[in-house]
């Protein structure tokens, strides 16, 4: 807004105050060219219905495993820092019969760590903005500089208005809104890298979403012109983190083609094939005098000895002089 300030006459103020007003405009001469007031307006409510004040929509925060959006994390996932990519989706909602999510943009994302022992509190957002990652008991809290890109432990790590200092450390990525459909405009996905600086093995992702509402029931009349409002609220999630590198296993080898005894060409190389013709006659061969001689060792081991031949011997007189029969000793003689 812009305007030039002038001084109201003596007979609405009196003379004192319009001749205090003139001294005043005659000793600032810059601002004769006008004023101008900026502001940065983030409610609008044209339902003008008191139960927008009384009821808060809700929201539910999820974690996927890749950038499909339809596998959710195990809840002992651990994402490695300065590594993993953590893939987001909030998802809102009003009570029913009350008032529908026509619309949503998301504002601002911080992510932060604390003490185990004293863990976050609610975000909320009544006058200052307090809880969640705005609690003072976050790691490495100092104050008004706090989401400073010296601090460790918290990220702004999206601005919807501003550049974020952060960008080139964590790689935000806004996915938006499912699909173009109204029934996916309650719905925003965004995903990012754990920064490399985190310490806890709890990470907690702080967003800032704006919702456009409509009544319930007139929902389909609204690009017609219908009154809408909107709310901003916080929601807070975690996620596992760890600082241990975790050993990657090697990326799956294409399968090897079996290998095949027919040659693929004419390279010179010449390949012997056990269905040869001349391979199976001289395996035949070999087969039958080897049965043949198996056959001939056990005739020779095991037939009866009145089945083989014997040596035969003669009576042999010896014309001696000095031999007498009587004096010779009988022999058995076998032959073996």
């Amino acid at each position: 807004m812009q305007f030039t300030p002038v001084c109201r006459t003596a007979a609405d103020v009196g003379s004192d105050l319009a001749s205090y007003c003139d001294t005043w405009l005659n000793a600032h001469q810059d601002i004769a060219a006008g004023v101008g007031l900026t502001a940065t307006l983030q409610w609008r409510d044209e339902e003008c219905d008191p139960l927008l004040f009384e009821v808060q929509f809700q929201a539910e925060m999820l974690f996927y495993v890749d950038d499909a959006f339809t596998e959710p994390v195990a809840s002992d996932t651990l994402y490695q820092v300065g590594e993993d990519r953590i893939y987001v989706e909030v998802d809102t909602a009003f009570p029913s019969d009350t008032y529908d999510v026509f619309d949503t943009q998301l504002l601002n994302v911080w992510v932060c760590t604390f003490d185990p022992l004293n863990g976050p509190t609610l975000p909320i957002e009544a006058g200052e903005l307090s809880g969640g990652c705005f609690s003072t008991n976050i790691d490495g809290y100092n104050g008004a500089e706090n989401y400073e890109e010296d601090n460790m432990y918290a990220y702004h790590i999206f601005d919807a208005v501003n550049t974020v200092s952060v960008p080139e450390l964590i790689d935000f990525q806004l996915v938006g809104h499912p699909t173009a459909l109204d029934a996916d405009k309650d719905k925003l996905r965004f995903s990012f890298v754990v920064p490399e600086q985190v310490a806890r093995d709890t990470l907690y992702i702080h967003a800032q979403i704006e919702v456009s509402l409509t009544g319930a029931r007139r929902r389909r009349q609204l690009l017609s012109g219908m009154a809408v409002a909107n709310q901003m609220s916080h929601f807070l999630g975690n996620i596992g983190v760890s600082n241990n590198p975790q050993p990657r296993l090697p990326a799956p080898q294409q399968p090897q083609q079996p290998w095949s005894n027919v040659p693929s060409g004419d390279n010179g190389v010449y390949l012997l094939s056990l269905r040869s013709p001349w391979i199976m006659a001289i395996a035949g061969l070999l087969a039958v005098i080897l049965t043949f001689n198996v056959g001939f060792w056990c005739y020779m081991r095991c037939c009866d000895d009145t089945r083989r031949g014997r040596v035969a011997y003669k009576k042999v007189k010896v014309q001696d002089s000095e031999f007498d029969e009587s004096e010779a000793n009988v022999m058995n003689v076998v032959s073996e």
